[in-house]
Parts: C-alpha cells; structure tokens; sequence
C-alpha cells in the first residue's frame, strides 16, 4: 500500500498518514511501482543511510589486507612476518562474541525506536481525545453561543500548542530548525501576558496541562460546560494519559544507551578492525579476495553499529528519525476538523428514514470518499436493505 510520509515524502522517517487522496505524483508513482524497482531504490539509496560511513571505515582495513596480500605474493614479507596471521578459530570465537554484543545493542535500538514512535502517537491521540471530549460537552452548553464558541477556540488552541510543546521538549537542542517548522493553532490570539508567562516558563508542558485543566473547571462553573463531573473525569484521565506518554518519551530522548556497554562495543570494533586483516591473510594469498573478506568482514559489523547509533534516539534531525513537524500538522489537521461546521453540526438521517423509518440499507465503503461514490459496485450493493441480504449473512439491524 502507498504511505504517504509527513514533510518530506522521500524521507524515511515515520510520519503519521496523510489525508486520503492528498501527496505528490511521486508518492503515488512509488506506490505503485514494481516490487523490482522498490528494491533497487531502496538498495541504491545513500541518503539517510549508514552504509556509507561503514564502508568507510571499512575500506581502510580492506586496502591493507590487500597491500599485505600484495607482499605476500611478492614474497616481501618474511617468515616472522607471517606469523602474526590470526587463526580462524581464535578470530571466530572473537568475532562470535562481537556479534552478540552488536545484535544485543541493535535489538535495544531498535526497541527504543518503537517504543518513542508509539509513545509520541499515544500521546497526540490523548490530547485529541481529551479536546474532542470537551468540545463535544460543550454541545449543550446553557450560556450565549459567543462565550461557547471561545471556549472551544480556547481548547483547540491549548490543545495544539500543548502537543507542540511536548514535541518540541523531545529535540536536543530545543533551537532547533524543527521547533520553527511546527505550527501551532492560535497562538498569536493569546494575550502577552499569557505568551510571556509561557516562554518564561522553564516547564512548558506541565504548565499549558495545568491551563486545559484550569480552563474546563471554569467552563464547568460558568455552565458553559453542562456535563457530569464523573463524564469530565474521563476528560482528565486522558489528558493526564497524554502527558504521561510525553514523559516516558522524554526518558528515551533524555537517557541514552548505557555508557560502559557502548564504550566496550566500541573497543570491540577497533580490535575487530585490526584483526580482520591478519586473520584473511591466513585464508586467501589472492589480492581480490583478501580485499573482499576484509571489507565484508569489518562493514558488517559497523554498518549495524551505526544503525543502532541512529535508532538510539528516534528524536532529532536525522532523516531515521520520528517526522515530528508532520505529527504536529496532522494533529493540527485533527484539531481543526472538530471545530469545522460540517463537524459541529447534529448528525442526522435522510427524511425518508427518520423516527426509525425504513431499514438500513448497505453500501459500498467508496461511498465515503470523494469521486469514489459512482463506482461499479454501488449496483451489487448499494441498493440492498438489511432485510434483503443472502442467507447466513448477519444484517446491521
């Protein structure tokens, strides 16, 4: 299926999914391209990839497994020379506990990876929970439409800026060129004193949660919300949920991979480096080959020790890392949604079948999307009741 990706649709950043019928023509052309052609662009690509800098490190070691190779060959080198080869066996055992050192420190990357993805979702999807909650308890509000209409500004507004400030919390430095690409909803409608109580702030998220909190309870006072307080609790219960997310994230931003354990891997590699070549030179005497199993030898290793470097802090600038900039927009796009007319409006059924009139009828799930309506399976399903459905078949009502 075509992902469509936040800012930067070549990126391979994760990015939440854009709006259905929106990206570029490129995006589709590669959605739609060959599996053939996926893997050779993917096998191809250097941007935001570490297979450069292991190869890198890795040639360096491979052209002086050849040169001794080459005096080997030549018989340039004499017989206290040769025996500085390295055994297989004792280079295998070696290389065996580099690999579960290197796989171990990979494997944590890459959990710590997922684990920021789903936390950063979790927690744009709580603050959504949490405003959508409120917004619609406003519904039934007993005070002017003007004073209603506020409050809900007010939520979304907090709301979008709540998130961008936890997203913003994550990336070291906070100066960063991502913080000035996020959009935030309303924010120049707050007054000074509320912008410069803000940016003062050395705990900007903590703070705007207190504010949302602040602001329901005097809507509830003000009557402008007419909702159970049991209801509201919910309200709470997943704002405070958003925030707890944001702060195991911050654990994963804030609190890298032990230093010992890297600092020993590191050492590892170094010495894997300088053996490799003395341990291929008792395998080959053939330049081309030698060359070969050194530079597979050391790449490997490092190619995978880089990728667990990038995966440690999914947080950043990097093209690996979590599209924070496209989070905030799509949360903004969600924000905005629910204080659209056609969203406030009362959902309501055709007139034919009001007061429970009539049966449910099915349709084709096209129907939900834009220039998919007049599609060729509205004929085999979209004139059909509950009532009329084939045996064994399960009706909605």
């Amino acid at each position: 299926p075509r992902r469509l990706r936040g800012s930067n649709p070549r990126s391979g950043r994760w990015a939440p999914p854009a709006g259905a019928g929106e990206g570029s023509e490129d995006e589709g052309s590669e959605g739609r391209a060959m599996p053939g052609h996926a893997i050779a662009r993917l096998i191809c690509r250097c941007e935001g990839s570490v297979l450069p800098r292991a190869a890198m490190v890795a040639l360096p070691g491979a052209a002086l497994t050849t040169a001794f190779a080459i005096m080997q060959q030549t018989e340039e080198l004499d017989d206290a020379t040769l025996q500085w080869h390295v055994s297989g066996a004792a280079f295998t055992t070696f290389t065996s506990l580099l690999a579960i050192l290197i796989v171990f420190k990979t494997s944590q990357a890459y959990s710590r990876y997922w684990e920021g993805v789903a936390l950063v979702v979790a927690m744009t999807g709580s603050f959504f929970d949490a405003a959508s909650s409120v917004i619609a308890f406003s519904g039934t509000s007993k005070v002017h439409g003007r004073k209603t209409a506020e409050f809900r500004q007010v939520i979304v507004s907090l709301t979008s800026l709540l998130n961008a400030s936890c997203l913003s919390e994550l990336i070291e430095p906070v100066e960063s060129d991502i913080v000035s690409q996020m959009d935030v909803i309303g924010l120049r409608n707050f007054d000074e004193e509320t912008l410069l109580t803000l940016q003062r702030s050395t705990k900007k998220a903590h703070l705007l949660f207190f504010w949302f909190q602040s602001c329901v309870i005097s809507a509830l006072d003000e009557k402008v919300l007419n909702a159970p307080v049991p209801m509201l609790s919910r309200t709470f219960a997943e704002l405070g949920a958003g925030l707890n997310s944001f702060e195991n994230a911050s654990k994963i931003a804030n609190y890298p991979m032990p230093f010992h354990y890297s600092q020993i891997t590191a050492w590892l590699l170094m010495i894997d480096w300088a053996l490799a070549p003395l341990s291929v030179l008792g395998w080959t005497r053939q330049p081309a080959m030698a060359f070969f199993f050194s530079f597979v030898l050391i790449f490997v290793f490092w190619a995978l020790y880089f990728a667990s470097l990038e995966l440690e802090d999914p947080f950043g600038e990097d093209e690996a890392d979590v599209d924070l900039v496209g989070l905030q927009r799509y949360a903004n796009e969600c924000l905005q949604m629910i204080l659209s007319d056609g969203a406030t409006q009362p959902v309501r059924f055709q007139a034919g079948c009001k007061d429970g009139k009539g049966s449910l009828h099915i349709a084709g799930a096209e129907h939900i999307y834009l220039g998919l309506a007049g599609s060729d399976s509205e004929s085999d399903r979209g004139g059909r009741s509950a009532a009329e459905l084939e045996d064994g078949a399960r009706p909605l009502l």
